[in-house]
């Protein structure tokens, strides 16, 4: 993570890539944030390279919009990141939209994740589950599944080899040389694993600077074109070239205290495509303690540029409410702030009284089960009136439409928290997202009752 003191008018930080590590449904935003700075050669000719200074761990929040065009499906992440030099975590704290899973009730919410050097730890709280795959040590090869669903073997390798691609203020040296010299020179320092790199076309300008990174492996040449205003980072526009791989898929099965049995979790097939990917990171000023950056604000990544600008990029994400830690929660404690809600030991009673009333004769209901139920949706709808926080405002909003419709409940879904639950997710800017939650919930509804796949024409 690196930061400019306001002072300092030559300097600006200079993050270089947004990781690509996805563990099933699960995405990391942005690894880490780090800074290029140039020598007085460069100062002198034109725009300076960047000069960066350490700011330690930065939290914030983020929204990640996930569009799969084969299958036609879309999904909405809410997350609370931490970053550092050396380490990545996070939170999953809702996922939208989550209808279609309610007998499994959205799997990602409750997801954690912590990745360093050493360290990849993935640990469902809600659920009790932990994953440590073990790191691979040779070259993970072309990715089987790009539209955020990576098998936890290949989101580790994706880490180490995400990271070998960053830049770092001790780079610069060798980064000059490579462009000068047009030639392979060692892997650049304290990249362990990286292989030999060659910089090339490097035009700075006093708007832009423009290179290419490669390596002897054609599928790894990328283009990046930092765009300035002034003496401030605007942009970066990165592109890659692929070949095309199958269609593929794959599925994981779970075992919860709720499916003892286990459970399949289907994941969306994908696929390279021949036109290669575009990533486009906005940048905006943003205020550390007493240091002033600029940090990402919004990711688009796509299969072409017209898709990056438009409406619906195979990625979207949004990074807000920037702030400084004193340290990185460590791999053991990463999902604690779960387990610490207060209404971490009802969610548990919610969700393993859906797995067992959900779709099934209201009467059946045992009346026990039915007076919890109640009660915990009153108290979610209280609960969610005073909420400003969107992704916990719509968990208590789904636990309570879930909740009356597992009662019966039907004047209170259509009169108050149905809606409510829709307009939270229009005025947070995913009306899309919105229409097809209210399409799943009106589907659920009109089929309650009837086998699975015996469904209403």
């Amino acid at each position: 993570m690196s930061a400019i003191l306001k002072s300092d008018w030559r300097s600006r930080p200079l993050p270089v890539r947004r990781l690509p590590l996805v563990s099933a449904t699960w995405l990391t935003i942005v690894g880490a944030l780090v800074a290029v700075a140039g020598d007085s050669r460069l100062r002198g000719g034109g725009s300076p390279w960047p000069l960066g200074k350490d700011v330690g761990v930065v939290a914030f929040d983020g929204v990640v919009e996930e569009d799969a065009p084969f299958v036609g499906a879309k999904t909405l992440l809410f997350l609370e990141y931490t970053v550092s030099p050396r380490a990545i975590a996070y939170d999953i704290i809702w996922a939208e939209p989550c209808w279609k899973t309610i007998a499994f009730p959205c799997p990602p919410t409750g997801t954690s994740l912590y990745a360093d050097d050493s360290n990849f730890v993935v640990r469902h709280a809600l659920n009790d589950v932990e994953w440590r795959p073990e790191p691979s040590a040779g070259a993970r090869g072309t990715f089987m599944h790009t539209c955020g669903n990576y098998p936890l073997g290949d989101s580790s390798i994706a880490l180490r080899e995400g990271r070998g691609r960053r830049l770092s203020v001790n780079d610069v040296p060798e980064f000059e040389a490579a462009a000068r010299s047009k030639a392979f020179d060692s892997p650049l320092p304290d990249r362990p694993g990286r292989p030999p790199t060659r910089i090339s076309g490097v035009v700075i300008e006093p708007e832009s600077i423009n290179f290419y990174s490669e390596t002897e492996r054609p599928a790894d040449r990328r283009q990046f074109l930092y765009s300035l205003v002034g003496e401030r980072l605007k942009s970066i526009l990165t592109e890659s070239h692929e070949v095309t791989v199958p269609v593929g898929g794959f599925e994981i099965e779970a075992k919860t205290p709720e499916f003892p049995d286990g459970v399949v979790i289907e994941q969306l097939p994908a696929r390279y495509h021949t036109d290669g990917r575009i990533a486009l990171v906005d940048f905006s000023p943003q205020s550390i303690g007493d240091v002033e950056v600029d940090l990402p604000e919004r990711i688009r990544v796509g299969t072409q540029k017209r898709q990056v600008v438009g409406p619906d990029p195979l990625r979207r994400a949004t990074m807000s409410n920037y702030r400084s830690l004193p340290e990185m929660p460590s791999a053991e404690t990463i999902g604690s702030r779960f387990t610490t809600d207060p209404l971490f030991e009802r969610e548990q009673t919610f969700r393993k009284l859906t797995a067992q009333h959900w779709n099934r004769p209201v009467a059946d209901v045992d009346p026990a089960d039915a007076a919890w139920l109640s009660t915990f949706a009153d108290d979610c709808l209280g609960m969610a009136r005073e909420e400003p926080r969107l992704p916990v405002r719509l968990k208590l909003l789904f636990m309570t439409i879930a909740s009356d419709l597992m009662l019966g409940n039907d004047s209170r879904v259509d009169s108050d928290s149905l809606p409510s639950y829709l307009q939270a997710l229009r005025d947070g800017g995913f009306g899309g997202i919105a229409e097809i939650a209210s399409a799943q919930v009106a589907d659920i509804r009109a089929n309650w009752g009837r086998p699975e796949g015996d469904s209403e024409e």
